[in-house]
């Protein structure tokens, strides 16, 4: 079992090998003017992730296979829900154009030193 002190250094050893940089989309509903309700996304600031992109085939919360096109490894703490989005903006200090958006394949894991996503990539 790992200490309080252990689980911090391995936290933020984890911190600093986040090379990229991407951006959480908040999911938010909209009235329009007929009073229907649509998805808008907003943009929330840029922090520090590990993208990794790759296609593979992933269970899903109801057992069922989902083709995901990546995984996306967050520092502890960030708040943010399925129905959000992630955007990837940066690899290793380079910026990506375009931009790369991805929706959140549930469920969100958390490991002992970081947020772990599978994401599937969305066209605008």
């Amino acid at each position: 079992m790992l200490t309080d002190v252990e689980l911090a250094a391995l936290r933020a050893t984890q911190e600093m090998y986040l090379p990229d940089t991407c951006r959480i989309v908040r999911r938010d509903v909209a009235l329009d003017s007929y009073g229907e309700g649509r998805n808008e996304y907003v943009d929330g600031p840029e922090i520090p992730c590990g993208f990794e992109p790759g296609g593979s085939e992933y269970t899903g919360v109801d057992g069922l296979p989902v083709e995901v096109d990546g995984t996306l490894r967050l520092p502890i703490g960030e708040r943010l829900t399925e129905q959000d989005r992630i955007r990837v903006l940066r690899r290793a200090g380079v910026a990506l154009s375009p931009e790369l958006e991805f929706s959140i394949v549930p469920p969100v894991r958390l490991g002992p030193t970081a947020m772990v996503l599978k994401l599937k990539r969305v066209t605008r």
